[in-house]
């Protein structure tokens, strides 16, 4: 499964759907406090699941403040890698203009890189302050705050949106806020919302699919993953195990055919066998099963999974042999004892 992080943006101009910089901490109630007093408690007055039509808004989300050229050359620095250089640049700037927006948001960058997570929040907030119509700041402090507080990162989330509503990032915090907050039906309309000003990302797409999967909402589900073009075998492989829990067999094992042409991986075709299984296709299931096996001949899950395929298609004999070998493989494990209980109803 395709795990749904916050996105991150290392600079106004390059946003990228990663965790950047990597983050190793959660935050305590100090940095609860340091969004209240920054004026980040009150959502505005719309609701949160109906934002303003795309039609209506600044799709780029631009910026009101520009970069001066020391900041120019700490955002080289930056995206280079020298951390240092561009903390030395920064804090120049900032030591002449602490309310430069630009400045503010590159060193929390910076801060976030060195461990400080407490740092960049507070610097991510200042450049909010001297810019609420900057995302990138918005986006990256909702990062940050989500894990260890929704509550706040919503908040983060929603002052921002009403600056610059058609946000891309903006629009998949949102969803990834409300997701993590158990606010499903919130969150299924921000997951469309990020969808339509971002068509092209799959990730975001799929996961929009797997979440109205995950609410009983299968023909949707559907629409959205067949919508994804990718030739990223992690992503397809995502997309067929969905298409399948959402009983979309067909569709399923076209998705995993494109994916077993671009990497061969065992458990490509595990899945496409499941829902070949869906198609009452028992002979395809099989060749996919030992294909696995084959790829893969000390997996005990593979054989497992051979094993239980073979015993509801009447082969006990075959089901036997490949669930010895689970056990043989794996004694005592979970695929192990699995495989034991099988065999004592054969």
């Amino acid at each position: 499964m395709i795990e749904r992080s916050p996105l991150r943006l290392p600079t106004p101009s390059q946003p990228v759907r990663v965790g950047w910089p990597v983050r190793t901490q959660v935050l305590g109630c100090g940095l609860a406090a340091l969004l209240m007093v920054a004026g980040c408690g009150a959502p505005p007055p719309n609701d949160p699941s109906d934002p303003p039509s795309l039609d209506e808004t600044d799709l780029d989300g631009d910026s009101g403040s520009s970069a001066s050229p020391e900041v120019e050359e700490a955002a080289r620095a930056i995206e280079s890698g020298d951390f240092d250089h561009a903390r030395a640049k920064l804090e120049a700037v900032l030591a002449k203009a602490p309310e430069d927006a630009q400045a503010n948001y590159y060193y929390a960058l910076v801060q976030e890189q060195a461990g400080d997570a407490q740092a960049a929040a507070k610097h991510y907030l200042a450049a909010l302050k001297s810019d609420p119509k900057l995302p990138e700041a918005a986006v990256n402090l909702s990062s940050l705050v989500l894990e260890g507080q929704p509550e706040q990162a919503l908040k983060v989330v929603e002052q921002a949106l009403s600056h610059t509503p058609g946000h891309p990032g903006l629009l998949l915090n949102h969803a990834l806020v409300l997701e993590a907050l158990g606010r499903q039906e919130e969150a299924l309309v921000a997951y469309g919302k990020a969808v339509q000003a971002d068509p092209d990302n799959s990730e975001l797409r799929f996961a929009y699919g797997d979440l109205l999967a995950a609410a009983g909402k299968n023909e949707e589900a559907k629409r959205e993953l067949m919508a994804i073009v990718t030739d990223d075998v992690k992503v397809l492989g995502a997309v067929g195990a969905v298409l399948g829990k959402v009983e979309a067999f067909a569709e399923c094992v076209a998705v995993l055919d494109k994916a077993i042409k671009e990497s061969p991986l065992p458990q490509l075709f595990v899945r496409r066998a499941a829902c070949k299984n869906g198609l009452k296709d028992i002979d395809g299931a099989t060749r996919d099963y030992k294909e696995a096996i084959q790829l893969e001949p000390e997996s005990a899950a593979g054989h497992l999974y051979l094993g239980r395929h073979l015993a509801s298609a009447g082969k006990k004999a075959e089901a036997r042999a490949s669930l010895q070998q689970a056990v043989k493989i794996d004694g005592d494990g979970k695929v192990g004892q699995a495989a034991k209980e099988l065999l004592k109803k054969l």
